[in-house]
């Protein structure tokens, strides 16, 4: 399994998360999108700002593995961000996305 996901040949799956807390803080917002980045992952997040609360969601597709791993970093954080919760949905992998982008 180990070698088949080096050669990018493992499982590959979608996810839909949606990050609440304070995610401007600490920049976890330019976090979010460069790590994602940097595990060559696609796909697109969003940053929604509301007077009481914030958040992001995020979709994106990739190797399973490395979905896991990217959850893992977004659940630690950044030193000055302070995430609530991150809700998770599996999905289809569709292959639908170029690279890893900002919507507005």
């Amino acid at each position: 399994m180990f070698l088949l996901e080096w050669l990018g040949l493992g499982a590959r799956t979608r996810a839909y998360l949606i990050a609440r807390g304070h995610v401007y803080e600490g920049g976890f917002n330019l976090h979010v999108e460069r790590v994602a980045r940097m595990k060559g992952l696609k796909g697109w997040m969003k940053v929604t700002q509301l007077p009481m609360s914030s958040y992001i969601e995020i979709e994106v597709e990739g190797l399973k593995s490395v979905i896991d791993k990217y959850l893992i970093i977004l659940r630690q954080g950044t030193p000055g961000s302070k995430i609530t919760d991150i809700q998770l949905e599996w999905r289809l992998y569709e292959n639908r996305f170029q690279d890893f982008r900002l919507r507005i």
